[in-house]
């Protein structure tokens, strides 16, 4: 049974788990087009390797660990195990988008041949692990975690108006 807090959290019909589950998608999806990205790139340039170590065979490798992990994270199977495992990923990939931004590179190479700045990553990277962090898949939605949501919410606002010049 719900609470009136509960109630008033979430819309008709929608739980915390319904929120994660969102967020989870939103993730596996942006695998899965990052991987097509990288993979178209891997087939239009013969000497396109991975952007940290410039191996064609890791960078393949790499696709493919994309793409699977972002079917997993759509389709799901045990929540608590997608949730931890997206949240270990993006945690991995906001540490790797920072030290590409304070290397001052000036493409992540995390879609590919598309240019984007490590920054738009870093933000990318820490929005979703926000989202996946302030909506972990439980049944009953705790009202502590009510500040995460502003904090999500707020950074990718922000994060959005930092993003939409550099799409000109």
């Amino acid at each position: 049974m719900s609470t009136a807090a509960e109630a008033s959290t979430f819309p008709a019909g929608m739980d915390g788990w319904s929120v994660s589950r969102v967020v989870l998608t939103v993730a596996g999806l942006v695998l899965c087009l990052s991987a097509a990205a990288k993979g178209h790139g891997w087939l239009a340039d013969t000497h396109l390797g991975d952007p940290l170590l410039g191996s064609r065979a890791v960078l393949a490798g790499l696709i493919e660990l994309e793409l699977l992990l972002g079917l997993w994270f759509i389709f799901g199977g045990s929540r608590q195990r997608v949730w931890l495992t997206a949240t270990v990923v993006f945690g991995g990939l906001l540490v790797v988008a920072l030290y590409l931004t304070a290397t001052q590179r000036p493409s992540c190479g995390c879609f590919g041949k598309i240019s984007v700045r490590p920054w738009v990553t870093v933000l990318l990277d820490a929005g979703l692990l926000l989202g996946l962090l302030g909506w972990p898949p439980t049944r009953h939605w705790k009202g502590q975690q009510g500040p995460i949501w502003m904090v999500f919410l707020l950074f990718n606002g922000i994060g959005f108006l930092f993003w939409l010049p550099t799409w000109t």
